[in-house]
């Protein structure tokens, strides 16, 4: 077997803080950060009543002038005719342009 080594990091902690107090949704979690090219914090989770119920839904927020935006339903996963799907993992991006892409999955589960 290889060796494993473990690498420390020396980040310093910026500030910790809630992101809202009462939500729209029961449950949340996988969330995601990324700094806009004008200083603000973009964040984006999942949340609904329970993981994988047809009611779990991309939410965001902003992070402007040190407060932050109530959350905001960005993606639902109603798909029409072909049905309403759980939202999965989102990851926020920013290109070389500071394009921002918001990538998640859609399905009756992360795997499939």
């Amino acid at each position: 077997m290889p060796d494993i080594v473990s690498a420390q990091s020396s980040f310093t902690r910026v500030k910790q803080e809630l992101i809202f107090q009462d939500a729209p949704f029961a449950q949340c979690h996988a969330s995601t950060l990324l700094e806009t090219a004008n200083g603000e914090i973009l964040a984006a989770w999942f949340g609904g009543t329970k993981e994988g119920n047809n009611d779990v839904k991309i939410w965001t927020s902003i992070n402007q002038n040190g407060k932050w935006s109530y959350p905001l339903e960005f993606a639902n996963g109603n798909f029409g005719t072909e049905g309403t799907f759980p939202l999965w993992n989102p990851v926020l991006f920013k290109n070389s342009e500071n394009k921002i892409f918001l990538f998640y999955k859609a399905g009756p589960n992360p795997r499939e």
